[in-house]
């Protein structure tokens, strides 16, 4: 028994001091590996609460146009034309002056096209705008298109001494309604109303600014027109 345990322990030691084979490691081709695109966290878009009724009121003494999106009490936001872009584009706000949405004018496109984003860039809309010119007047009117450019909306625009736009959608059924007066000597004041809650409200507010920002601009043209012919 006692030969036994001795051979035992030999053995035990000789197990204990055997030399381990290494793990075989892998050998790794980086150039293997699929390049994988790390994207930043989306930003939080600032949100503008559903309104059946708002007022789109126009600052003065500004550089480039910017409108207050008013309620009877209290503020919903606002939306500020970028003055330096190739193209007209605004930028909406909310009233913690969080970036709700953008719109940029597409500029190699048949007539004026207004693309509209929200704060990560995700497109959900247009709005083409239509113009036919007489000898007493511009008439305006809009296309208002999803995110895949399909139309979902159109306006019926009457434009003599005041401004008046009804959105309809492709059934006929009202959508909305803006209305501007004919005296803006203090910048212009849109009233907006809305009839459907599903219908994005956002691309009301940008038909009242990009139309402010147009009628701005032209104003802007013709009197430095007449002060250059009166210089002659």
């Amino acid at each position: 028994m006692k030969r036994f345990a001795i051979l035992c322990a030999l053995a035990l030691a000789s197990c204990s001091s055997a030399p381990v084979a290494p793990t075989p490691v892998a050998q790794v081709d980086e150039d293997s590996f699929e390049k994988v695109t790390v994207r930043s966290p989306a930003q939080v878009c600032g949100t503008i609460a559903h309104a059946p009724k708002f007022v789109l009121d126009e600052r003065l003494f500004t550089w480039g146009t910017k409108l207050d999106i008013k309620l009877p009490k209290g503020s919903l936001g606002s939306v500020e034309q970028k003055v330096f872009s190739w193209g007209m584009s605004f930028k909406m706000f909310d009233s913690q002056k969080t970036l709700v949405a953008s719109a940029k004018q597409k500029v190699f496109s048949w007539g004026s096209h207004i693309e509209l984003f929200d704060c990560n860039g995700n497109k959900f809309g247009s709005i083409k705008e239509n113009v036919a010119k007489s000898w007493t007047k511009i008439s305006t009117s809009y296309e208002l298109l999803d995110a895949h450019d399909q139309k979902i909306g159109a306006s019926n625009g009457r434009n003599f001494l005041e401004t008046n736009f009804e959105i309809v959608d492709n059934q006929g059924r009202r959508v909305a309604r803006l209305h501007r007066g004919w005296l803006n000597w203090l910048g212009d004041k849109w009233q907006v109303e809305t009839f459907d809650r599903h219908f994005d409200s956002r691309m009301f507010m940008f038909i009242g600014a990009y139309k402010t920002a147009v009628d701005n601009a032209r104003a802007a043209e013709s009197s430095d027109s007449s002060s250059s012919s009166s210089s002659r």
